[in-house]
């Protein structure tokens, strides 16, 4: 059982605290079908960001990027008034953490878009700060993301543990420098721990420990 001590937390959003990113595939899906696209031109968009989708968008239809662009955001936004909570584990992690270890959410998506999650799921004030792809220049897979995050809680990336259900997000995580704990991820070419859910996820502050229960 692998035992951590960071000096920081930092979440991923989109499948790591809510559901959302199954919203994020369905809209992409309904995209497709209503384009008439061929059936793997959005393959693979998880964990990735609107700016990538779109231009994948534009290789298979008329529109143009800032048209693509605008009509992913427009339909995503639509999409999250269906997320109304945190996924199952998210509330009692971060109960445990909450006051004893600055927390961060880093995410691909808009911060118009995650703050609303954030709030309709009633979890929005757990954490110190929030790092989204408007704060940066290029969104995960780049590290540039967990980078600014651990700034602005003024830790060294070594000092961060990040959860990410992506290997997208994860590759972003690792080569920021930041140690990483996989959800459900399959075998990847960089370090990271692996936990089926976060209920696999213990901290322990009278030691600052961070247990993980990882998968036999």
């Amino acid at each position: 059982m692998p035992l951590l001590r960071p000096k920081a937390v930092i979440f991923d959003c989109d499948g790591t605290l809510l559901d959302s990113e199954q919203c994020w595939l369905d809209m992409l899906n309904t995209l497709a079908v209503e384009l008439r696209l061929p059936q793997n031109a959005l393959e693979g968009m998880r964990g990735v960001t609107a700016g990538f989708a779109a231009r994948q968008l534009t290789r298979y239809s008329d529109l143009t990027e800032e048209a693509a662009l605008d009509l992913i955001n427009t339909r995503y936004s639509q999409s999250l008034s269906s997320v109304t909570c945190p996924l199952p584990g998210v509330r009692a992690l971060l109960d445990s953490l909450h006051g004893r270890i600055p927390l961060a959410v880093a995410t691909n998506g808009r911060s118009e878009d995650v703050s609303k999650m954030l709030y309709q799921a009633g979890i929005e004030h757990y954490f110190d700060t929030l790092a989204t792809v408007e704060d940066v220049k290029h969104g995960k897979p780049n590290p540039e993301i967990y980078r600014y995050a651990c700034r602005r809680l003024n830790v060294a990336p070594s000092d961060a543990v990040v959860l990410e259900d992506s290997i997208v997000g994860a590759r972003a995580a690792s080569d920021a420098g930041c140690t990483i704990v996989g959800l459900r991820l399959p075998p990847v070419s960089f370090p990271l721990i692996n936990a089926d859910s976060l209920f696999d996820i213990s901290y322990a502050p009278r030691t600052g420990s961070l247990a993980i229960h990882s998968p036999g």
